[in-house]
């Protein structure tokens, strides 16, 4: 039943209370004060749980206080109040005040609050009421500044206290006087029934809150995009099942969650898209940003299946899909990162079925992209999204979570984790009045039928002492590709031919057994064989060296002659063998290079294998220097200003 306001503060009540006798509580303060570095104004509404009395030489009183989302024990009183404080009775530690905090700051003192940082200071406040009903609403949620920290992004509902004016006729229900929820604030999650799952808590607790400084929470989402489960090999586990799929609360909150081998497969055999599932015990890490485009800072592990449970007793609306659309000219800036697109649907090719290397029967369909910026860009669907995509030209499509991948050059962007059409986008309108007016009339520039030398060499051109530094391609499941102006130093010249299968299609290397030569792969022998070419070189610039691959398309290319042409020299004129491999020592080259980690004996390596190696561009190359430079000139010039 509410309380029961004193007469004597009436009428501060009044300033501050709704209609129904109500204070409604600052929620999510504390979080915006971390997030944003301490940049909040205007009054806040907190409640003191616990003051007691601070001798230290600036502060007067240590809080610890609720803003109907977050707990803190670090809010400090300015010594300056502490004879308002003593009047307003505030060290009386069976009350629990409400206070308008008018004036605050961050600490720049971080010894206070046994170590915590960045306490909060408040220099001038307003008492509300002396005592006051306890919002309880924030138990389930982090008692530290520093947990707090990690809600970025978190957004909660009203918190209220109920209060009660003298001979008021007022409802006592706290729910049954709760105002209508404005239409922009998020949902409330109607918790179920009480029971004990297996994390012990019968609550609820929001995705944004999720965090490695929360020990027991239990969440609910709705499976929002579900990938097939796929096999990896990992170095210390070998090869092991791998499942992710995404649970999207009723705030419209997304993570990332992810099992592995057995967890993977019972796993996957209970979920199904579009539904909703409680989740628990979880381990909590940080997000890999390069493959996760949830948006969320972390994301989870399952490590038991039982932990996964249908939800039947509450319904979540289907999330509206949210975009950050990048546009389709800027898409090379993005190379290998995770992008939300926007664009029109060009063209549809006819649904490709082969046969892959690996045998694997594979579906694939290409569709062509543009948006108003006149460039066109293919998006590659695969399986049953190729089978099932059937649309007209002229439609928008919205995908989320993008892929954007490079191969010699040519863009093309992967189906993503979430497609919509015509999503609710004011630029959706913008696209479909260009496709109207506009698009008879453009000469789309594609993206994904290979770049010239110049656009490339200016997206990616590094040396070879920064890629290495920066371990280029370490952390990419494809590799990293760049470019570089370098020299072929040396080349292994005894081993860059090997004798391999002369059956189309088939590069493996043969045993020769009595004449015969056996593959291992198409399990034959035959009569003859086929040169093939594998030569490893070491290439060189002003800052690093590195020895690299060339696999026969590229050492062809590069050499001026074939793997068969090759390998008759190597048999009938060796110092004509030894002569094609010098000729290119020393000869300044445009490489393109891609840099990947790769485990050989259990130990991880870096691989660089060449993609290309041309003639060096000279008026590119120095086009491309003139425009570094004169940035690099720019920001110092910056910095410059900024220390006069």
């Amino acid at each position: 039943m509410p309380a029961i306001v004193p007469a004597d503060e009436i009428e501060q009540f009044q300033k501050y209370a709704d209609e129904n006798g109500r204070i409604q509580l600052s929620a999510g303060f504390f979080q915006k004060m971390f997030s944003r570095g301490g940049n909040e104004t205007g009054y806040q509404i907190l409640q003191i749980y616990q003051l007691k009395s601070n001798n230290q030489e600036n502060f007067c009183g240590r809080a610890r206080c609720s803003d109907g989302m977050f707990f803190t024990s670090c809010v400090y009183f300015d010594a300056s109040l502490k004879e308002q404080l003593e009047n307003d009775h505030m060290f009386d530690s069976t009350c629990s005040p409400l206070i308008a905090a008018k004036s605050y700051h961050f600490s720049k003192d971080t010894s206070l609050g046994g170590g915590l940082k960045t306490p909060i200071v408040i220099t001038e406040y307003e008492l509300i009421v002396k005592d006051s009903p306890r919002n309880e609403s924030a138990t389930n949620l982090p008692a530290t500044v520093e947990a707090v920290k990690g809600y970025t992004g978190y957004h909660g509902n009203p918190a209220y206290v109920s209060l009660k004016l003298p001979n008021a006729d007022q409802n006592d229900s706290f729910e049954e006087s709760e105002p209508p929820r404005k239409p922009t604030a998020a949902p409330q999650i109607r918790h179920p029934p009480a029971r004990q799952d297996s994390g012990g808590s019968a609550t609820v607790t929001p995705i944004a809150a999720i965090t490695p400084y929360i020990n027991k929470w239990r969440i609910l989402g709705k499976v929002t995009n579900k990938q097939d489960m796929r096999t990896i090999t990992s170095a210390a586990r070998g090869q092991m099942k791998v499942l992710n799929f995404d649970l999207t609360d009723d705030r419209g909150t997304t993570i990332r969650c992810a099992s592995f081998s057995e967890v993977a497969e019972k796993v996957n055999q209970n979920i199904q898209l579009r539904n909703s599932y409680y989740l628990t015990n979880c381990t909590v890490r940080p997000a890999n940003k390069q493959f996760n485009a949830t948006g969320h800072d972390y994301e989870l592990t399952i490590r038991n299946a039982d932990d996964l449970v249908l939800c039947l007793d509450h319904e979540i609306p289907e999330p509206k899909l949210t975009l950050r659309p990048v546009l389709l000219d800027k898409l090379a800036q993005h190379t290998n990162q995770l992008v939300d697109v926007l664009a029109l649907i060009d063209a549809v090719a006819p649904l490709n079925e082969f046969t892959a290397k690996s045998g694997n029967e594979v579906v694939k369909r290409d569709v062509s992209l543009i948006d108003d910026t006149g460039t066109m860009v293919t998006l590659t669907l695969w399986g049953d999204q190729a089978r099932e995509f059937e649309t007209n030209p002229g439609q928008v499509i919205g995908i989320h979570g993008a892929r954007v991948k490079e191969f010699n050059g040519a863009l093309s962007i992967s189906a993503g984790q979430t497609m919509q059409w015509n999503p609710e986008m004011s630029r959706v309108h913008t696209l479909l009045d260009w496709w109207a007016n506009a698009r008879n009339y453009c000469q789309p520039t594609s993206i994904s039928a290979g770049v010239s030398r110049g656009p490339r060499l200016e997206r990616d051109l590094t040396l070879l002492g920064t890629a290495t530094a920066l371990n280029y391609g370490k952390d990419s499941e494809k590799g990293q590709y760049f470019s570089v102006v370098g020299f072929f130093r040396d080349i292994k010249q005894d081993n860059a031919l090997y004798q391999a299968c002369p059956n189309e299609g088939c590069q493996k290397k043969v045993i020769a057994e009595h004449n015969q030569y056996r593959c291992e792969k198409c399990n034959k022998v035959m009569d003859t064989f086929k040169w093939n070419m594998i030569v490893h070189a070491e290439i060189y610039d002003s800052t690093n060296l590195v020895w690299v691959s060339m696999f026969s398309k590229t050492g062809e290319q590069i050499l001026g002659t074939t793997a068969q042409e090759l390998g008759d020299l190597r048999e009938n004129n060796q110092a004509e063998y030894e002569a094609v491999f010098q000729r290119i020592l020393h000869v300044p080259y445009q490489f393109r290079l891609r840099a990947k980690a790769e485990f050989y004996n259990e130990e991880e390596r870096m691989k660089y294998s060449v993609v290309s190696a041309e003639p060096v561009d000279w008026d590119t190359l120095k086009g491309c220097w003139e425009r570094t430079l004169k940035q690099l000139k720019t920001v110092a010039d910056a910095k410059e200003e900024m220390m006069e």
